[in-house]
Formats: structure tokens, C-alpha cells, sequence
């Protein structure tokens, strides 16, 4: 099932006269490997913002076509937001070991000025339930402790904190500690 959300922008084309000049149609939905350009291109301009990822650009577009190749095949959860082209994703990635096989590891972004508009929850939401049918227990993840935006969705969809690690990422001189959350289904 996609889901829309109809945002409404008006120009003020002279004075007092208001037109609808764009209406943009976001959706959300899973993945398909067509979309890896698109998730590429949107992992490394939110990497380059330089806050709030593990890594500062994207990595080589053959890597990560073989990341997301190897997530669609094992039918992890990959969710993206698209307008005209892919402007955010939610993937939850499965662990490799016999022993947590019941557990994903959670890798969202939103492009800067699609966030605020509700689009990372119907990001999440979709990406809990997809995780949810292909039978995960317990999702993880790591939010830098300044992300005060993301921790709360994070905790609104039940995620709660189970650790902290001291000043490990650095950028730019800047310490930050990382948040460790993690939310289980049963």
C-alpha cells in the first residue's frame, strides 16, 4: 500500500493574489533496486551535512549498489520517501550471526528540507512493520546525543535507551556521544 502526503506551496504571483504553484506528492513505500541511485544520491547529501551520520559522504556508489542488492535479497525492511526523485529511507539492516538472526540494525535520513513534515515517522512506521512480518524482534540504533529531533521520534515510536558511547564520533575537533536505543516487539 503507498502513502501520500499533499503538501501545498503558494506564490505570490502580485499583490494579494495567492496561486497553488506546487503540489508535491510524497511517497512512502519500500524500496525496489531501481531506487539505488536515488538512496545513494540521498545518503551522501545528508552525510555531507556533517551531523548527523557515522560517515561524512557516501561510499562508492558499486558498495553501496551491492549493500542495498544484498538488503533486498535478504527481504530486510528498505523504505524510501520519494517526491520527484528519493528524498529519504529507512533501512534495517539484519545481523549477520546465527545468534541474532531475531535482531536489525535501523539507518534512516530525510533530505533537509523534507524533514519536519511528519515524513520520518511514516518512514519508521513502515520500515517497524515491514520488520515486524519478516519476523524481527528487536530493532537497534545509534543517534548522536544532539539529535534531539530523531531521539524523540525514536522514543514516540517506543524505542528506549539502553546506553550511551562517550565522544565517539569527531568531526571537525567536535566530540559527540552516541545514543544506544533499541525497541522490541514482544
Amino acid at each position: 500500500m503507498q502513502v501520500a502526503e499533499r503538501i501545498l506551496s503558494f506564490a505570490r504571483l502580485e499583490p494579494g493574489v495567492f496561486i497553488e504553484c506546487l503540489l508535491m506528492t510524497i511517497d512512502v513505500r519500500d524500496a525496489t533496486l531501481d531506487d539505488v541511485a536515488g538512496c545513494h544520491r540521498c545518503l551522501d547529501e545528508v552525510a555531507q551535512e556533517g551531523r548527523w551520520l557515522s560517515r561524512l559522504s557516501a561510499p562508492p556508489f558499486d558498495g553501496f549498489a551491492a549493500y542495498m542488492t544484498d538488503l533486498y535479497r535478504a527481504r530486510a525492511p528498505q523504505i524510501v520517501a520519494v517526491d520527484d526523485h528519493v528524498v529519504g529511507w529507512c533501512d534495517i539492516r539484519l545481523d549477520a550471526s546465527p545468534v541474532r538472526a531475531h535482531v536489525g540494525t535501523l539507518g534512516m535520513g530525510l533530505l533537509a528540507t523534507y524533514r519536519g513534515k511528519g515524513i520520518g515517522g511514516r518512514l519508521l512506521r513502515l520500515a517497524m512493520q515491514r520488520a515486524r512480518e519478516r519476523g524481527l524482534e528487536r530493532i537497534e540504533l545509534s543517534v548522536l546525543h544532539d539529535n534531539v529531533a530523531a531521539r524523540a521520534l525514536y522514543a514516540q515510536f517506543g524505542f528506549q535507551i539502553e546506553g550511551r558511547r562517550i565522544s565517539d564520533w569527531k568531526h571537525d575537533g567536535v566530540y559527540q556521544d552516541s545514543i544506544l536505543m533499541a525497541f522490541a516487539f514482544n
